[in-house]
């Protein structure tokens, strides 16, 4: 890969993993209700990636986001050369390799919980036909095509998998132990993902999260908009049941105790269960604004990036071909007037 590629990756990666935690903590002082929280969380996360490609967008129309030598030299004067064809170039260029890497590793562990996540879906077994038909039952209250419903021993908490061909999985000791009321419960949590394409919209995030491997930011918006994704289905479960809704949560929490859910869980996850139970007693209050602050400080990041000044990579300048015409001139000190006359060119000076 050229330089001028990595030293492109580098300045995007540079911009965007600087911005994140400003936008992320616009998005974070939002206490709208769920579903307005978490598109603002979302909103965060894809304003870094654009971040990252705006270097990207000035090198395709031709503003480019490397500058030659020349032109820094124009603005800054005899240090130009010392301060952007030595320094920043090499510094980019390495951000560039770093962030390869990081991207790469994201990349693999991603699809590494994917894999396992199909292979336990693979090693489940379908339900009881009794169970299936209650999930029909729902899935057509709701207006939803009912994915399979599948039991498994080694399933943590009940959770949608596949983003295009959904499939409810649900731990089986704690199918067999739920009273039917919660269990009915269990099963609209999770059509209602299925309903959302929370599933979906799990996998854009995961792969939006790849170009920030490693970021605090980053980590803390995934679990975040994870949060605000299962707050946004208890608000449209608990109505009327806030009491048993609560107390089912409690009792998949307390069956997930000391085991490690997979990562990426679409389903009745057990973080932050405090607050999404506080969250169903006290919803917070709808509140504007909070879009519009994040939504200027994303534009003004990318302006910023687009019209920064561009970093020569060092790049050796083009080889300079001698006119025969003038060699000839010096070396047999003849009249070159005559010579040019037809092509209307002046060699005054240059045999004199």
């Amino acid at each position: 890969m050229s330089a001028p590629v990595l030293a492109t990756l580098g300045a995007g990666a540079l911009a965007g993993w600087i911005a994140l935690p400003v936008l992320a903590r616009l998005a974070g002082r939002a206490g709208d209700e769920p579903v307005a929280r978490q598109r603002l969380l979302v909103t965060a996360l894809a304003g870094g990636w654009l971040l990252i490609a705006a270097p990207w967008l000035r090198l395709v129309t031709d503003t480019g986001f490397l500058v030659s030598a020349s032109e820094a030299h124009a603005v800054l004067g005899g240090i130009a050369p010392l301060i952007i064809d030595t320094g920043p170039s090499l510094v980019l260029v390495g951000l560039g390799v770093v962030w390869l890497a990081l991207a790469a590793l994201g990349l693999s562990r991603t699809a590494s919980g994917l894999v396992s996540l199909a292979a336990l879906c693979r090693r489940a077994e379908p339900a009881p036909a009794t169970l299936i038909e209650r999930a029909q039952r729902i899935a057509a209250s709701l207006g939803v095509a009912a994915p399979p419903v599948l039991l498994s021993t080694e399933a943590v908490v009940p959770f949608v998998a596949g983003a295009f061909r959904p499939r409810i999985v649900l731990p089986r000791a704690l199918a067999q132990t739920l009273e039917p009321a919660a269990l009915e419960l269990v099963l609209r949590h999770e059509l209602l993902h299925v309903l959302r394409a929370d599933p979906a919209r799990a996998l854009a995030i995961a792969l939006l999260r790849v170009a920030f491997t490693g970021h605090p930011s980053a980590r803390w918006l995934a679990a975040e908009i994870a949060l605000a994704r299962e707050a946004a289905i208890d608000a449209q479960i608990a109505a009327g049941e806030t009491r048993t809704y609560a107390t089912l949560l409690v009792d998949v929490a307390a069956h997930a105790a000391g085991r490690a859910e997979p990562a990426e869980l679409v389903g009745m996850t057990t973080s932050a269960l405090a607050r999404r139970i506080d969250w169903m007693l006290c919803p917070p209050p709808a509140r504007g604004g909070r879009g519009l602050a994040l939504l200027c400080a994303l534009v003004l990041a990318v302006v910023g990036v687009l019209v920064a000044p561009r970093a020569a990579v060092g790049l050796p300048p083009p080889p300079v071909v001698e006119s025969p015409v003038v060699d000839e001139c010096w070396s047999e000190e003849v009249d070159c007037a005559p010579a040019f006359e037809e092509e209307t060119l002046d060699c005054a000076g240059v045999c004199e």
